[in-house]
């Protein structure tokens, strides 16, 4: 890729830059690969230096090989992320590396993802009457460590997490594409596994309550200028932090569904 160059747009006048975009060399290049062998479409790929100083992201092909450049001579790691919904899907130890030469590539070869063996398996439903709550965005953060597990509940409410040995930190989120009829006020649920490749599967149930109050308004920028919808998140939160979130609509707009209560709304 080439470096980032900013540019100022007014009206549909054309612009032209003042320096040509210029595109590195490849110097590091791999494969990405499902449980199965196959090319895991849809991966990130991340590359960093140990500080963090030097940080690159990319995607795969659909053949899941992945290209880096102009990265200086040094020590780096490389990290997966797991495509969105790969249910099962463990990534990979992070990759210590050493690049040479800015004209020499590095060639990592094939980075395969791993089945899962531990599972977090559980049902999201409603305090009264108790059905299941479909469609929720269920979230898995590893305590301490690089880890991250995602899956979205079924019609019945119910989801299945593949994830690894260790503590793992369960929460719920709605998704922000939906305006959710439901609040969870509980705290995440903890989940522990063995720090081995032993099948286990740990059950959770999460109980929430149906939105009986909307937070809704309009967000504008300085000058009173509408806000791109993914760019502002907000916050509807009581003194012990529960409550809602939603990004902003289209038009600037949000509609937070909460309980009642007394909260607090940030940006």
């Amino acid at each position: 890729p080439s470096d980032e160059v900013q540019v100022t747009l007014t009206g549909s006048a054309a612009i032209t830059l003042a320096n040509p975009l210029t595109l590195t060399l490849a110097n590091l290049r791999g494969r990405v690969l499902a449980p199965d062998g196959s090319p895991a479409r849809g991966t990130g790929v991340d590359v960093r230096t140990l500080d963090f100083a030097v940080r690159q992201n990319n995607g795969v092909n659909d053949e899941g090989r992945f290209t880096f450049g102009g990265l200086a001579p040094r020590s780096y790691v490389l990290e997966l992320h797991a495509p969105w919904g790969a249910a099962g899907w463990i990534s990979p130890d992070p990759i210590s590396f050493t690049i040479t030469s800015t004209t020499v590539v590095r060639d990592l070869g094939d980075i395969a993802f791993l089945s899962a063996t531990k599972f977090i398996e559980g049902i999201v439903v409603y305090a009264n009457p108790g059905e299941g709550v479909p469609n929720v965005d269920v979230n898995a953060n590893k305590r301490g460590a690089s880890g991250w597990a995602n899956a979205m509940t079924d019609p019945q409410g119910r989801f299945r997490l593949g994830v690894t040995g260790g503590v793992w930190d369960v929460m719920l989120n709605s998704r922000p594409d939906q305006v959710a009829n439901w609040v969870y006020m509980g705290e995440p649920q903890s989940v522990s596994f063995a720090n081995d490749s032993t099948p286990e599967t740990r059950l959770v149930t999460f109980t929430v309550s149906s939105a009986q109050a909307h937070v809704i308004g309009t967000v504008r920028g300085p000058a009173g200028e509408a806000l791109s919808p993914w760019s502002v998140w907000v916050d509807v939160r009581n003194d012990r932090g529960q409550g809602n979130g939603r990004s902003l609509s289209g038009d600037g707009s949000f509609d937070v569904p909460v309980v009642a209560g007394a909260y607090n709304v940030w940006l």
